[in-house]
């Protein structure tokens, strides 16, 4: 009976420490979905641009670097569209990165 109350102590003991180290979930949460609402922000305002540089006939250097930039960025979120519409695929977004480093758009990028 004494082991069985023991191990009930070192079993809270353990929980409360585990609790104390990690940082609270909740803000994890949150801070994750800051930088992907940051990150749409981001691919948004740059779409906008890249509207703007298509009706532009002649382009400076600075202009074209932006918008080959920005129209690799919109390439590489459809396939990013997929990992977001379809449930569950989400669990198939580390072995893509591994896969292809380079496939996620700089707008998402720390």
């Amino acid at each position: 009976m004494t082991t069985n109350i023991q191990n009930a102590l070192n079993a809270k003991e353990l929980i409360e420490e585990v609790a104390r180290k990690s940082p609270n979930l909740l803000s994890k949460i949150k801070a994750s979905i800051r930088h992907m609402k940051n990150g749409f922000q981001m691919q948004y305002s740059d779409a906008m641009i890249f509207k703007k540089l298509l009706k532009v006939e002649k382009k400076s250097i600075t202009q074209m670097m932006d918008y080959k930039r920005i129209r690799s960025d919109l390439l590489k979120m459809i396939p990013f569209s997929l990992f977001i519409s379809i449930p569950l695929m989400e669990i198939l977004l580390p072995p893509y990165l591994i896969l292809f480093p380079n496939a996620v758009p700089k707008s998402f990028l720390t």
